[in-house]
């Protein structure tokens, strides 16, 4: 008997299967679990990272999160949230009982991913059989985007798990009309939009296949309005008090403007833009998911066993087509954004090469499916481990500044490119401002508003635009030290000045 029928008449064996998926999920994601936050996708990180550290070090307000980046010309607390603070609270908890580590956030996230997982199981096997679920969860945790960021310390791993036990609820209700997967669903879809609004797009999954399924009943039914309420209330009413108490990650310039914010959606010109949707589906067709399982999500159209039942996965895309046409600035901006593809995605993936494999000859099935599964996990793996590269010049600058500054004092980041931003801020420990263009008058508007060290951290082809700023501080200000380090593959050399004017000796 060849593997996909084992999977799919002995229980036992679909058990240690799936276990033994989900182990190796965990596994790839152990490796430098510890390590700084110096990564391609720092900045969201050390945002988050910042959050959890002040809860736990200035206590659990968690209507009030706190960053170290400052608003412009002030030197107060910036108040700012994201998403609602379950993950960042959860994670401080743990820095307050075991210590702080980086681990801890991203054991979460990796936590989040099985979980994740489990439902895609359970969601794959009722639309196909198990043995397209067990390989819709091996995908889907192997495919380049969920592997990386199924270990960040952001709060998008509990968003995609909470959709995807959305999405499997809501399909179980749309088969057996059970009031408690409505409501299961429901909750589902407020934690998910807590964690991060956009998931709220999955609505329109569930208003289309719900009208498919139900016609007219569908909006006769009283259930689909409590549903809604569950669903929405909390999200809406935690965006629109985070955008009152800061700027959704500067995304807003006004207190409560959500719906007219530009850089939360983008100009509608850009859908016209060749180079935005060569972008988007770079990133979906090839870099999130590769082009292995691209093919195999082409092949569940091809054959008509999957393709019948392929109905409420394709919805799902669609959904998150939507979504896209809707924030299209921040889908542009952030590769991240894209990952709600990826669930419906491996399910499509898992069911066409299932189907694949079952039109082989019987004693070719088993190496045929371990051939092309490796195909998938070697090319992952190297698209992946670009992800993984750290610039640790970031890192030696946020030390470099500790040591030479006290907790109170406030730092001015130079950073002319985006490599680096919060990066330095965060690993110093300290609060200040970032910038990308510094000149005199600038610097003493800084001063103004209380900054007290200034921190260059550049590569050589940034010290070309940096050359001025340099300049002016190597003449009017006093370096304190310098180091030189390699990150990313550049030399980057960093130097700390105090902001005192120099004592100039008289002749």
């Amino acid at each position: 008997m060849n593997i996909l029928d084992r999977l799919r008449q002995d229980e036992d064996f679909r058990r240690i299967a799936l276990f033994a998926v989900i182990l190796l999920a965990v596994a790839i994601r152990l490796p430098g679990l510890t390590s700084p936050i110096a990564d391609r996708q720092s900045w969201n990180q050390c945002s988050t990272a910042t959050v959890i550290r002040n809860f736990a070090e200035k206590g659990f307000d968690l209507l009030h999160p706190e960053w170290d980046v400052l608003d412009s010309g002030k030197i107060r607390p910036n108040i700012e949230a994201e998403e609602a603070p379950i993950y960042s609270g959860v994670a401080a908890l743990f820095y307050v009982i075991f210590g702080q580590s980086h681990a801890w956030p991203r054991l979460l996230s990796i936590l989040a991913m099985a979980i994740g997982g489990i439902y895609l199981f359970r969601l794959t096997s009722r639309m196909f059989d198990p043995a397209a679920a067990v390989l819709a969860v091996f995908i889907w945790n192997v495919a380049p985007y969920p592997w990386f960021f199924g270990r960040t310390i952001m709060s998008d791993p509990w968003m995609l798990a909470a959709t995807i036990a959305a999405a499997d609820y809501y399909e179980q209700w749309l088969r057996d009309d059970a009031t408690s997967d409505l409501f299961k669903s429901g909750a589902a879809v407020c934690f998910a939009g807590l964690f991060k609004a956009f998931a709220l797009h999955i609505g329109i999954l569930f208003l289309v296949a719900g009208l498919l399924k139900k016609r007219w009943r569908f909006f006769i039914d009283y259930r689909i309005y409590v549903f809604g309420a569950v669903s929405l209330m909390l999200p809406l009413a935690w965006i629109y008090y985070a955008s009152m108490i800061g700027s959704l990650g500067n995304v807003t310039t006004q207190p409560g403007e959500v719906i007219g914010a530009p850089h939360l959606w983008g100009s509608w010109t850009m859908l016209t833009d060749p180079g935005f949707w060569g972008k988007i589906q770079s990133r979906i067709f090839d870099r999130a998911m590769t082009p292995a399982a691209t093919a195999f999500a082409a092949l569940s159209i091809i054959f008509k066993d999957t393709r019948e039942k392929s109905g409420y996965a394709w919805l799902w895309l669609l959904a998150a087509f939507c979504y896209v046409l809707i924030v299209k600035s921040g889908n542009y901006e952030h590769n991240y954004y894209q990952l709600p593809f990826t669930p419906p995605f491996a399910i499509l993936a898992g069911a066409g090469l299932t189907a694949l494999i079952g039109k082989l000859a019987e004693k070719r099935r088993d190496a045929a499916l371990y051939f092309l599964l490796a195909v998938f996990g070697l090319v992952s793996f190297l698209y992946v481990r670009a992800e993984y590269k750290q610039d640790l010049s970031s890192v030696e600058a946020g030390k470099l500044a500790r040591a030479f500054t006290e907790p109170s004092d406030i730092l001015l980041v130079l950073d002319p490119g985006s490599t680096r931003k919060n990066q330095v801020i965060y690993h110093a420990h300290r609060r200040g401002w970032h910038v990308r263009r510094l000149d005199g008058p600038d610097l003493e508007k800084y001063i103004s508003w209380g900054a007290t060290h200034a921190v260059i951290c550049l590569s050589e082809d940034q010290r070309v635009r940096g050359y001025k700023a340099i300049r002016y501080m190597d003449k009017h200000y006093q370096a304190l030290g310098s180091d030189a380090v390699m990150g990313d593959g550049r030399l980057h050399r960093i130097r700390i000045y105090e902001l005192k004017v120099k004592d100039i000796e008289t002749p």
